[in-house]
């Protein structure tokens, strides 16, 4: 029992990483998307950018949903199987402060002190572009075993 008990939290673990990177990835992906739709879609392509600012509060949200059903010393242990150098106060910190940004870019925005297209570019100096970090990318020139 106590190897599924550790696979099942070596899954959690890997899960809020994912969902906790996902936001840097989210964003580019989301501003991306309305960079591309801005001038033919404006309301679909704010939609994507609303995502963008929202991604952080909800990645917040499953965390403490987490937390609600399992204890956050559960989601510490979790986090202990497959890491020695990222504790979950480190992680609240980092999370804690993009939410707070994102509100405070969303409350700019509804209040009209920047625009949309001051937010998009406010998001993207703010949030790292980590996907280049994440990927594993096809070499140059590569072929495959039968010479494609």
């Amino acid at each position: 029992m106590m190897a599924t008990e550790n696979i099942i939290r070596f899954s959690a673990a890997k899960e809020f990483f994912r969902l906790f990177s996902g936001i840097y990835a989210d964003v580019y992906r989301q501003i991306g998307i309305y960079n591309n739709l801005k001038a033919t879609d404006e309301p679909a392509a704010i939609e994507h950018l609303k995502t963008a600012i929202a991604k952080p509060h909800l990645v917040r949200a499953r965390a403490l949903e987490f937390v609600s059903n399992y204890t956050q010393s559960e989601l510490e242990t979790c986090l202990s199987i497959i890491t020695d150098g990222v504790t979950l106060a480190e992680i609240n910190s980092e999370l804690n402060s993009m939410v707070s940004y994102c509100q405070t870019l969303k409350d700019n925005i509804d209040s009209e002190s920047i625009t949309w297209e001051q937010a998009a570019n406010n998001m993207m100096s703010r949030f790292e572009n980590i996907i280049p970090k994440i990927i594993f990318p096809i070499p140059d020139g590569y072929t495959d075993i039968w010479g494609r």
